[in-house]
């Protein structure tokens, strides 16, 4: 039974994600850029940063981006508190300790 739930827990977060760079790429292409996924990410039009937001995922996939990202968040306190120190962090607290 939990190996059924998990098959489908897998295929729902798997659409997800495929629906998510289907919007990417679809915003991409028209031309719609940072301003689509600012409103797609819940920031809003015109909040979308310089900086692109990465997830804990892609700096799990990207062990020195997410080293780099703490150590500028490290040196930095003024961005400590952003979304990609956090991710950054977390990442690499997953990918050295583990996620207990």
């Amino acid at each position: 039974m939990n190996t059924m739930k998990n098959k489908q827990l897998l295929a729902v977060i798997s659409a997800t994600v495929l629906s998510i760079g289907a919007f990417a790429a679809f915003s991409n292409a028209k031309g719609l850029g940072a301003n689509a996924y600012a409103v797609f990410n819940g920031k809003g039009a015109g909040a979308a940063s310089a900086e692109t937001d990465r997830s804990v995922a892609w700096y799990v996939a990207n062990i020195a981006a997410a080293k780099e990202q703490n150590k500028q968040c490290y040196d930095n306190p003024a961005i400590r508190t952003t979304p990609n120190c956090a991710n950054s962090l977390h990442a690499l607290q997953i990918s050295f300790v583990g996620n207990n």
